[in-house]
């Protein structure tokens, strides 16, 4: 009885987490989803209680210790949850989601290790389980330490860049599978041991090499990863649950990644393994200066346009610079101007980090548009305004010798007038800053922008 309970208690989790993901594409649906995947998790604990209980009954002993241990657990594992979340700022919560997945990975790994401690089967199939649970939960742990480090403004990129790029990638890779054969042929702790450093150095090397647009697809990629790992996990445990919210989680990153490779026109190893090197694409034809202007001529030049088309990119997440743009927006359309945002898939710290930021500032869904909406639109606009964006708006990435070749990318040059927001004046390298029509407004970009809006804010003389 109690394990046909377990058994529908699983089978309710899963729909209720395959439900949660259907409501996130769409924004009117993604608070009901979220409490769908609540409700899910709730459904698994208590299986899982239930399914200690009743294993515990049937030895001839209700085994309670283990059954307080897990509310133990739990109640811990939402305190602090609850704690960090509460905390954490909007443009935080890359780094919080990073930091979380790393637990799923080391929950994955120690699951393996166990695997291979207390052996449930022999086989070589079975050992393969453990092989490939060990080295998805290290990668994954690995991995989202380092995007958590990175996001979170911690560690610089250039601190972290290992040398060698695409080949030192290529032979850790190479030894993590020669590891994997060598535990599957003779399973030992030995190899499992070199696995697991193996594993953590690649998944350092995919979360440390990317640059610019790359980073959110190595995000996706390790929340991917993760996902996999629990179904490992749950293969490990013979808990199904865990195989259909794992084998969901793994879908869904593996096809957001893929989706965002296919809209830079990169193939996924390029992006994750840094197979493109460096160039000095950025610096062809840039000999002068770019022309600099300050807040007051900014606002001198929204106030007399009649249609603008705001570019938030990564700096402006770092700078939670969103509200001020936000008012800004708002600021302009008050005076009749036709206002509207554009955002690439591979900008900000994830994938759709950006939308959810801007909505938060109260920016109207319907306003912000894709980039083949907003190249239709560029050639009619005034002005517009990059804050923060780089690499989705560089007129370079259509040359062969650019680190990201091929991309798609914003075409704000093509407008009247280009302002772009950046904390630094290396951001000089790019060519759109030395269009005539481009100027550069350096300084923090919320700074900057908070000028803007106060001269805006000033009645007219």
């Amino acid at each position: 009885m109690l394990g046909n309970f377990v058994q529908a208690t699983h089978i309710a989790a899963g729909l209720m987490f395959i439900l949660a993901l259907a409501g996130l594409r769409r924004r009117e649906t993604a608070r009901r989803s979220t409490a769908f995947g609540i409700l899910g998790m709730v459904f698994a604990l208590v299986a899982t209680g239930v399914a200690i209980t009743h294993d515990g009954l049937a030895a001839g002993s209700a085994q309670w210790d283990s059954v307080a241990l897990l509310c133990a657990a739990v109640l811990t594992g939402a305190v602090i949850g609850g704690w960090k979340g509460r905390r954490a700022e909007m443009a935080a919560v890359p780094g919080l989601v990073a930091l979380f997945q790393s637990l799923s990975g080391a929950t994955a790994m120690l699951v393996s290790l166990n695997a291979h401690l207390v052996p449930a089967q022999s086989g070589a199939l079975y050992s393969a389980e453990v092989v490939l649970g060990l080295l998805t939960g290290a990668l994954v742990f690995g991995g989202s330490l380092v995007a958590w480090a990175r996001q979170d403004d911690r560690i610089a990129a250039r601190v972290l860049a290992p040398p060698g790029g695409f080949w030192t990638g290529l032979a850790v890779a190479a030894v993590v599978v020669g590891l994997g054969w060598w535990y599957v042929v003779t399973p030992s702790l030995i190899p499992l041991l070199l696995l697991v450093l193996s594993s953590l150095a690649l998944g350092y090397h995919l979360a440390a090499v990317p640059r610019g647009a790359d980073v959110p697809v190595a995000v996706a990629v390790l929340g991917s990863c993760s996902g996999w790992a629990v179904v490992l996990a749950g293969l490990l445990l013979d808990q199904s649950v865990l195989v259909i919210a794992g084998a969901l989680a793994g879908v869904f990153g593996a096809v957001l990644a893929y989706d965002m490779c296919r809209s830079m026109s990169r193939p996924p190893g390029a992006a994750l393994l840094g197979a493109f090197k460096n160039t000095n694409v950025l610096d062809s034809g840039v000999g002068e200066e770019p022309r600099v202007v300050n807040p007051a001529d900014v606002a001198t030049m929204l106030a007399g346009a009649r249609s603008v088309l705001i570019v938030p990119g990564h700096d402006m997440a770092a700078a939670q610079a969103q509200r001020p743009i936000a008012e800004i927006s708002s600021r302009l359309r008050e005076r009749g101007i036709r206002v509207r945002f554009a955002i690439h898939p591979v900008a900000g710290r994830f994938p759709g980090h950006l939308n959810v930021l801007l909505a938060e500032a109260g920016v109207p869904y319907d306003s912000v548009l894709e980039v083949d909406e907003a190249n239709e639109c560029f050639t009619d606009t005034d002005v517009v305004l990059v804050a923060g964006a780089s690499d989705t708006v560089n007129p370079a990435a259509g040359e062969p010798g650019f680190p990201a070749a091929g991309m798609p990318v914003l075409r704000v040059w093509e407008a009247g007038q280009v302002v772009v927001f950046t904390r630094s004046l290396e951001a000089g390298r790019n060519p759109l800053l030395h269009g005539d029509n481009s100027v550069m407004c350096p300084g923090d970009v919320r700074t900057s922008l908070h000028s803007v809006l106060a001269r805006l804010a000033e009645p007219a003389r």
